[in-house]
């Protein structure tokens, strides 16, 4: 732990912007409700474990569970006894680190279930994350700090960045790098293994949960934005799953679902796929039980800033100018001839603009839009072909 002991908490800010969005990804609901509104984490066999915070944001009560999720659905109790179960993460033995954040403590549950305190003393702990040396760092939203614990118990600040506020979800990278959410104002924050604490991006909307790293990108959870998203670890923002502010339970292709209000994340050992509890009722938002656990089977990451996706017969690359003052060039390529369908949506997923709506032979073409008579926003450039879909964030400024 001699690593730690000249950490300083140096705060840099960083912005970033949404600028595209994600495509081809498909939203399906694997069980029925149960009581589970805190953090996900899946092991190395695939089994989802799903943590229950409690009834409602301030307990009302708090939860007591932990419950794990088989992959044909079916829902048991995995332990008992905490205290607001909310975050939590396995180490490399198949022990969940399981916070409770009514009760300050970080609990250890063994793979058979039984329950002991690993460290107390925190102040509202959320997120957990392991690092390769078995520390443990956890995200503590009372005093917007990040602790960490090593493998004996020691247990001590590695940050309280003045960008930490309220700390909710935390994940690490191969680099041993934090990333964290805060809950109130959506930052997205990355901690260096020196604990040097920059902004990575702003995620819309507030109230947001939790965030896991797979393959390389990091998947956040936007609560009150209805939405997940998926982020570089550059700061690129995008909109994988869910429609803005649109609360309900559709399922399908990941663009076109509808969350209520999502809160945990991870992903599966082989990165194909996200599992995120979401509240049942999308009216009550208030209450935060009972929850489904919904997953995201991502396609193999894809780059809008390559050519990857013109192996799916259809290409979508950046417009020109973005951002863009009133016109902007869209270009787009097809590799077969077809009906093309070139839309611009606004934030609630609806058309504003359809730009193309033909049958093109394959080629590359270029549309013009005219957002003079538009408010200044992020609006999603969606092209449909060849029964493939690609989309695009752009943004008008004034």
């Amino acid at each position: 732990m001699e690593r730690f002991t000249t950490l300083l908490c140096v705060s840099v800010i960083v912005i970033a912007t949404l600028f595209v969005s994600v495509s081809a990804q498909v939203v399906e609901t694997v069980t029925g409700p149960f009581d589970a509104s805190g953090g996900v984490a899946v092991d190395a066999d695939g089994n989802v474990y799903v943590a229950d915070f409690g009834a409602t944001l301030s307990g009302n009560p708090w939860g007591a569970n932990v419950y794990k999720v088989a992959a044909d659905g079916s829902v048991d109790v995995f332990a008992s006894g905490l205290t607001g179960a909310s975050g939590n993460a396995f180490d490399a033995e198949g022990n969940l680190y399981q916070s409770n954040i009514a009760a300050g403590r970080i609990s250890k549950i063994t793979p058979d279930g039984r329950v002991s305190t690993f460290s107390a003393g925190h102040n509202g702990p959320v997120g957990v994350a392991i690092d390769k040396e078995g520390n443990v760092f956890v995200a503590n939203c009372g005093n917007h700090t990040i602790r960490v614990v090593s493998p004996d118990g020691e247990s001590f600040i590695f940050s309280e960045s003045a960008l930490l506020s309220c700390p909710n979800g935390l994940t690490i990278d191969e680099e041993g790098n934090l990333y964290t959410v805060n809950f109130g104002n959506g930052d997205l924050l990355k901690l260096s293994p020196e604990g040097f604490t920059t902004r990575l991006a702003t995620l819309p909307g507030n109230n947001n949960g939790h965030v896991c790293y797979v393959n390389g990108y990091l998947y956040a959870v936007g609560r009150s934005a209805s939405q997940i998203f998926r982020v570089s670890l550059d700061g690129e923002v995008e909109v994988l799953a869910g429609r803005f502010g649109m609360r309900g339970k559709q399922d399908g292709a990941a663009l076109d679902a509808t969350f209520s209000l999502p809160n945990g994340i991870d992903a599966s050992p082989d990165g194909d796929t996200l599992y995120v509890n979401d509240m049942l009722s999308s009216t009550d938002v208030n209450g935060l039980n009972p929850i489904v656990v919904r997953r995201i089977i991502l396609d193999a990451p894809t780059d809008v800033h390559d050519d990857r996706d013109m192996a799916a017969g259809i290409h979508l690359p950046p417009n020109r100018p973005n951002p863009f003052a009133a016109h902007t060039a869209i270009p787009y390529s097809i590799q077969r001839a077809g009906h093309v369908q070139l839309r611009i949506l606004d934030a609630y997923g609806r058309t504003i603009a359809t730009l193309v709506n033909d049958v093109k032979s394959p080629g590359a073409y270029v549309a013009q839009f005219d957002a003079s008579a538009l408010a200044q926003g992020i609006y999603t450039c969606r092209l449909q072909a060849d029964g493939q879909v690609a989309s695009r964030n752009i943004t008008l400024v004034r």
